[in-house]
């Protein structure tokens, strides 16, 4: 929705000056947006080993980077992206922990708990 209203052109567009309303779709930068969710999350997830943060985050430095450096978006673009996809993964990482404890809390048990059952299992 952000692009359909920004209309920024690509860097290899036009004067190459990226400018905005000229009928482009590159702001804010998508790859790295769902690349610092991702990131995020399983740096989070993972915080507990010390390298799997740094791994996660090296990944969405190198996607936003690549976009630069493939003239796909500019330095904005993907600083923007970058924050977007970071606080929604963040966001993923509160709502998960929220009804982890929902579901842990006494009133869990009023819930539907809802489970696969295959056939020959037993119980």
């Amino acid at each position: 929705m952000l692009k359909l209203v920004t209309r920024r052109e690509r860097p290899q567009s036009g004067d190459h000056g990226g400018h905005f309303e000229t009928g482009g779709a590159t702001f804010p930068s998508g790859h790295s947006a769902q690349a610092w969710a991702l990131a995020s999350v399983v740096a989070h997830e993972y915080r507990d080993t010390k390298w799997v943060p740094w791994l996660a985050y090296t990944y969405g430095t190198g996607v936003t980077v690549a976009r630069i450096m493939a003239l796909q978006h500019l330095t904005s673009d993907v600083f923007v992206g970058r924050a977007i996809g970071f606080f929604i993964g963040r966001y993923v990482v509160r709502a998960n922990s929220q009804r982890q404890n929902t579901l842990n809390s006494r009133h869990a048990k009023l819930l539907p708990n809802f489970r696969p059952e295959f056939a020959g299992s037993s119980k």
